[in-house]
């Protein structure tokens, strides 16, 4: 079973970055900024999104990233 718990270049836990954006009300994007997780190779992006969405911080399957449909979009 795989363990998917941090990104991998900066090795920051997902529930430690979970719990900074909290505490620092920051978006995906502005954690992204200030911690340089997920700027690099990317992988853990879609596991922090899932994380700052509903809290889970370890996660044993693949998330395939795909940018968000825009709903407005002809």
């Amino acid at each position: 079973m795989i363990r998917i718990d941090r990104c991998v270049c900066t090795n920051l836990s997902i529930e430690h970055l979970a719990e900074l954006a909290k505490r620092e009300g920051y978006t995906h994007e502005q954690l992204i900024a200030a911690t340089t997780a997920g700027d690099h190779c990317g992988l853990c992006r879609p596991y922090v999104r899932c994380a700052l969405k509903t809290g889970q911080t370890v996660f044993h399957h693949i998330i395939i990233d795909r940018p968000e449909r825009d709903e407005n979009a002809a």
